[in-house]
C-alpha cells in the first residue's frame, strides 16, 4: 500500500470487501480484463473495469477472483473531484467506460506495485497513470470554498487531527453550522468520518514503520482497540489485522510529503 498526500493506492487480488463507508473516493480498476462488481450491498453490485464510488456512500466490492488497481483519493483533490461530476450518479456510484480503462498505463503500475518498488520510484508511475485520466490531480481543486481549503491546511497541521467543530470554525472564521453544512457539501463527507479516516490511514503509516496496531492506534488518536476495530470493520470492511497480514491488503510500502 502507497500513501500519498492525496491518496493510496494499492494492488489487490482476491478482494472481497463487505459493506463498509468511508470518507474519501474509491476508484478501482482490473488489471487482468476481468470485470469486477461494485454496490451497495452483495446482491445490488454492477460489473464492470471501471468503478468509482463516492465519499461517505456505503459499498461492498467483490474483485470476483481477479486484480485490481484500488485508489482511495482525497475528496478536495481535482481527480476526485472532477471523477465525481463526471460518472457518479444519484446512488453515489459510477462505471467507468471500457474506453476510459483501456487507455490508462496499467501495464507499468502494477508490475512496480508487486515487486515492492519505493514510494519514490513508484510515485512518478501513479502520477502518469492518473494523468491518464486528468491532469494535476494531486493538486487541490480551485473551486473549493477558500474557508474549506483554510480547514483542510488546518486540519492536516493538528497531532492526531484532533480539532473540535468549533475550533475550526473559528479559525476559518464561519459558525459551526455553517462550516459543518459546507464540508459536507464541498467535501462530499461530514467532518467527524473525514478525521476518522485521516486517522486511519496515520494507523497504516505507523504499521508501516513496524508499529503494532496497539501501539499506532493509541499514537493516532484512536481511544483504544476496540474504537480501531469498529473503524477499521466501518471504514474498510475488514479486521485491524487484515491491514498487515490479508494478501490483498499487506503494508509494503509508502511515500510521505517528507520522504
Amino acid at each position: 500500500m502507497y500513501v500519498f498526500d492525496n491518496y493510496i493506492a494499492q494492488l489487490v487480488d482476491d478482494i472481497d470487501a463487505g459493506v463498509h463507508k468511508h470518507g474519501v473516493y474509491q476508484l478501482s480498476v482490473s488489471v487482468d480484463g476481468a470485470p469486477h462488481a461494485v454496490g451497495p450491498s452483495k446482491g445490488d453490485q454492477r460489473l464492470g473495469l471501471g468503478h468509482l464510488c463516492g465519499p461517505n456512500t456505503p459499498h461492498s466490492l467483490d474483485g470476483c477472483a481477479g486484480k485490481q488497481v484500488l485508489l482511495w483519493l482525497a475528496p478536495q483533490s481535482t481527480l476526485a473531484r472532477y471523477l465525481g461530476t463526471c460518472y457518479l450518479d444519484e446512488s453515489g456510484f459510477g462505471v467507468l467506460p471500457e474506453s476510459v480503462v483501456a487507455g490508462l498505463p496499467v501495464g507499468d503500475l502494477v508490475p512496480a506495485i508487486a515487486a515492492g518498488w519505493s514510494g519514490r520510484e513508484v510515485a512518478p508511475i501513479c502520477d502518469r497513470f492518473l494523468r491518464a485520466i486528468v491532469e494535476e490531480p494531486w493538486e487541490s481543486a480551485a473551486d473549493l470554498h477558500p474557508a474549506i481549503r483554510d480547514a483542510v491546511d488546518i486540519i492536516h497541521a493538528q497531532p492526531q487531527f484532533i480539532i473540535s467543530a468549533d475550533d475550526l470554525a473559528s479559525r476559518v472564521a464561519l459558525s459551526k453550522s455553517r462550516l459543518l453544512h459546507l464540508f459536507k457539501e464541498q467535501m462530499g463527507t461530514p467532518l467527524r468520518p473525514h478525521l476518522q479516516w485521516l486517522r486511519l490511514t496515520d494507523v497504516m503509516r505507523r504499521a508501516v514503520d513496524g508499529e503494532s496496531i496497539t501501539a499506532a492506534a493509541a499514537a493516532a488518536g484512536f481511544a483504544d482497540a476496540p474504537h480501531l476495530n469498529r473503524t477499521v470493520q466501518q471504514y474498510l470492511g475488514l479486521r485491524p489485522s487484515d491491514l498487515v497480514n490479508h494478501p490483498a491488503y499487506s503494508i509494503e510500502v509508502y511515500l510521505t510529503a517528507n520522504e
